[in-house]
């Protein structure tokens, strides 16, 4: 159990670290931000390093939509982020991507059923198991405390609509740190998450407003697709590396049964 946790802290920093490399290389509710006010909030809290309004950081997760952050990380951070949650971590990052969505289609619909039903009628062992499928300490804490942070990601989620993949990723960066705020949790993953996340947040805040100059439209809608362009161009880099290295496999298998049938006729002949 120990060398389980260890592996899971290890893996909690290592996602953290790879996520902050990468940055130096709402549809519910009338209060939605503007592309002026999405910008000054990224100003401030990717620039000064200022702490923002809490207010305003759980307003500008909403933009953050599961698939935006998601689509965002790198193969070797989505790998970590599935070993964290105890999910197949093996395979390309297509495939982890989808395994994490279907993770995050299932905490959509069981935080329903736990809102419904009330966090108080859930037992301890099971409140262990909730923590962990959500990338949460479940180990080492009182049951008051497990209590504590369930209710506390319900609140985030289904109250102030904050993106569960946005949840998943801060809880698994601060693993070991349960006492920071989640809101200050929140502005640090946004604040390290690479560009193509922002900007496609960013095109969240354009289509959400019609008070956006022509050409701020423009800049956004071509960062678009270029990052579409990147993408398929990785996904088809991706396709080719497993087709030579299935040919290359292929190759060696029919030398190995050559070999082995050399080998038979040489030991017949003698």
């Amino acid at each position: 159990m120990r060398q389980k946790l260890k592996a899971k802290l290890e893996m909690a920093r290592f996602l953290q670290e790879t996520v902050m490399k990468t940055t130096s290389n709402a549809k519910k509710g009338k209060d939605i931000p503007t592309i002026g006010e999405f910008q000054e909030f990224l100003k401030t809290v990717r620039q000064s390093g200022q702490l923002a309004n809490t207010t305003d950081i759980v307003r500008f997760s909403r933009l953050f939509e599961d698939q935006v952050t998601l689509d965002s990380l790198s193969h070797a951070q989505l790998k970590a982020l599935c070993q964290l949650l105890e999910i197949n971590s093996i395979g390309p990052s297509n495939f982890l991507r989808f395994q994490l969505w279907l993770r995050v289609r299932q905490l959509r619909t069981e935080d329903k059923l736990i809102a419904k039903e009330g966090v108080d009628q859930i037992p301890p062992w099971e409140l262990q198991t909730l923590s962990r499928n959500r990338g949460m300490r479940s180990l080492g804490l009182t049951t008051e405390r497990l209590r504590s942070q369930l209710s506390q990601w319900l609140e985030l989620h289904l109250e102030k609509d904050v993106p569960i993949a946005l949840l998943l990723l801060s809880r698994a960066m601060y693993l070991q740190d349960t006492t920071l705020p989640p809101e200050q949790q929140l502005q640090h993953v946004i604040s390290v998450l690479p560009d193509s996340a922002a900007e496609e947040a960013a095109v969240k805040a354009v289509d959400s407003t019609e008070d956006v100059d022509p050409k701020t439209k423009m800049e956004i809608l071509r960062k678009e697709q270029e990052t579409i362009k990147a993408e398929r161009a990785a996904a088809r880099k991706e396709a080719k590396e497993l087709a030579r290295k299935a040919a290359d496999a292929m190759k060696l298998e029919t030398l190995v049964d050559k070999t082995e049938t050399l080998e038979s006729r040489s030991s017949e002949e003698c």
